[in-house]
C-alpha cells in the first residue's frame, strides 16, 4: 500500500496566502485617509499627520479622501468615532458629502475640542468602506 504524502497540499497555502493579499492589496491599493491642516485645490495636504495639537476652544482639521481614480459614487459618507476608556469605538458624527462620480478625492474641515483617539470612515453612497483612518488630538499646553 502506498501513502500519499500531505506536503504536497499544505505546500499550497503560503500561495493562496499571498493571493489572497495580493487581492486584497490591489481592492484598497491608493485610497487613503489623510489627516492635515488644508487641502490645496489639487488635492495636496498641507502639513498630514496623524496627531494634532488642538485648542480647548476647539481646532479644525481637514480630513482627505484619496480614492487613488475617480470616486465613482455621488457622496461620500464620514463617519467619525472616538475611542472610550476601554477602547471600544463610539459614534460621535456623520457627515456626508455630495461629489461628482469623476472626482478623485473629497475632503471635510472639521472642528475639534476633545483630546482623544478617533477613527474615521469613508463609505460612498451605497454604504461600501471606501477608506479608514486614525488621528490622535492632544489637548495644546498654554
Amino acid at each position: 500500500m502506498i501513502k500519499k504524502s500531505n506536503k504536497i497540499k499544505y505546500s499550497y497555502i503560503p500561495v493562496f496566502i499571498v493571493l489572497i493579499m495580493c487581492f486584497i492589496f490591489s481592492a484598497t491599493s491608493g485610497q487613503s485617509v489623510i489627516f492635515c491642516e488644508n487641502v490645496d485645490k489639487y488635492g495636496k495636504p498641507t502639513n498630514p499627520a496623524d496627531t494634532f495639537d488642538i485648542d480647548t476652544s476647539g481646532s479644525a482639521i481637514c480630513i482627505l479622501f484619496k480614492a487613488g481614480g475617480p470616486l465613482n459614487t455621488t457622496e461620500v459618507q464620514f463617519e467619525i468615532y472616538y475611542y472610550d476608556d476601554n477602547d471600544s469605538l463610539i459614534l460621535n458624527n456623520t457627515l456626508t458629502q455630495n461629489v461628482q462620480k469623476n472626482w478623485l478625492y473629497c475632503w471635510q474641515r472639521l472642528s475639534f475640542r476633545d483630546a482623544g483617539k478617533f477613527k474615521i470612515y469613508a463609505y460612498n453612497a451605497s454604504h461600501e468602506l471606501l477608506g479608514a483612518g486614525e488621528v490622535v488630538l492632544i489637548i495644546r499646553k498654554e
